[in-house]
């Protein structure tokens, strides 16, 4: 032992450089440490990219899990691919067989076994070309095993792997299915697109749009006094978006203004059931559903119609004046004068309004009161309301006529009479 010690002794003062001291040795020291911290650097960026390639390779695997094969699957695939010849032609059959040297027998083999060479190139894990050759010699003394033979497929072959595919289609939805494809790949995802798929929100706005337009076209011949095509716009534009609540209602008033109350009903009805629109165009709704109902003399349904459109929208200043009127031809004629008085508290400026009051003491008698009603409609109904504005100018002249003759005729039994 005490040989062993000085030996290694002996080592590293040869190793040790002459005349180092100890100061030196630490100097030497620091010196090589930069170079250490180098190596720990490199090394730890080659441990990274191992991890990293580990990591890619676990992936691959997760992705593609059939798409790896065994050797011996591949062997027995490609062996079941080589036409394996069970003999000779005859030429070689009668030849004399001469002793031949190790090196002329393989020739021989390849020259044999070069027509049944196999198109596609073997796989990793293949057998070689002289392999293969040596397998079809006749003068081997292998026989084809069973996985060789052409008529039969190998015992151990997988199922294909389903492919998946994603059909989408015009106006649809996409599909997704998984099938067994005969010309595809194992794993491949096949996308077959037939255009921008439309949501069910798209679908809406287009009926909604077409709807819209033939809305448009028949108000503009209705307005022209072409009644057939103004209909057929109508109805159109109701066969684009069933519920279009716009689209029943104009028809519905235009039934209303053909004299058509019963079919202008249904449409209206329709309209009323569908939770849609805004509270203004509900209440429109609402109000031609009073005039249908007036139009066939159901006057007190009509009633009930124009309350529920001016619960809706309180302006809606034509319930008031076609709820006063139905109450009129119910013979409640407070009721009707009450709702001229609120429809005028509810616009002061309403001619409507002053109309009716008007009208209704005409027929009570009270001309004062008529007159002022009529100068008022008058005054307010500016441009609207042609006919009816010379109606009333022929009534207030009479009136005042009618009050003049009554002012003399008091005037005259005033001076007669004698105490």
């Amino acid at each position: 032992m005490s040989i062993i010690h000085d030996a290694l002794k002996r080592a590293e003062s040869e190793n040790k450089p002459r005349g180092e001291s100890p100061g030196q040795s630490g100097k030497l020291s620091e010196r090589g440490r930069p170079t250490r911290q180098m190596w720990q650097l490199l090394l730890s960026i080659g441990a990274l990219c191992l991890g990293l390639a580990a990591l890619v390779a676990a992936i691959s695997l997760l992705l593609y899990p059939s798409g790896e094969r065994s050797s011996a699957e591949a062997r027995q695939e490609l062996s079941a691919r080589i036409p394996i010849q069970s003999s000779l032609p005859t030429s070689a059959e009668t030849r004399p067989q001469s002793p031949l040297s190790p090196i002329a027998a393989g020739e021989q083999a390849q020259e044999v076994a070069a027509p049944s060479k196999p198109s596609v190139a073997p796989d990793k894990g293949q057998r070689p070309e002289s392999e293969i050759s040596s397998a079809t010699h006749p003068g081997n003394a292998k026989a084809p095993t069973e996985a060789q033979k052409p008529d039969r497929a190998p015992a151990s072959k997988k199922p294909p792997a389903k492919s998946l595919f994603i059909t989408m289609s015009q106006g649809k939805q996409p599909v997704l299915k998984r099938e067994s494809p005969k010309s595809t790949k194992k794993g491949k995802i096949d996308i077959r697109s037939a255009g921008r798929v439309k949501t069910a929100l798209d679908l809406e706005r287009e009926r909604r749009a077409l709807s819209l337009s033939h809305l448009k076209k028949a108000q503009s011949f209705a307005d022209k006094g072409n009644v057939q095509l103004a209909r057929q716009h109508f109805e159109k534009a109701i066969e684009s978006e069933p519920d279009n609540v716009l689209a029943l209602m104009g028809l519905g008033s235009f039934l209303l203004s053909q004299g058509k109350p019963v079919m202008a009903e249904r449409f209206l009805r329709r309209g009323a059931t569908l939770d849609k629109g805004s509270k203004e165009i509900k209440s429109a709704l609402y109000e031609y559903l009073g005039q249908a109902l007036a139009g066939q003399g159901q006057y007190e349904e009509a009633v009930n119609a124009y309350q529920t459109a001016i619960a809706l929208n309180d302006g809606n200043l034509s319930a008031y004046n076609n709820m006063a009127v139905a109450y009129k031809r119910l013979g409640k004629r407070e009721l009707a004068k009450r709702t001229y008085s609120r429809l005028l508290i509810v616009e002061n400026r309403a001619p409507l309004g002053y109309y009716g009051l008007g009208l209704m003491n005409d027929d009570d008698g009270k001309t004062d009161e008529a007159i002022f009603g009529y100068s008022r409609f008058l005054v307010l109904a500016g441009s609207r309301y042609e006919e009816l504005q010379e109606q009333v100018r022929k009534r207030v002249t009479f009136l005042r006529a009618k009050k003049e003759r009554e002012k003399k005729r008091k005037f005259v039994h005033k001076e007669i009479y004698v105490p």
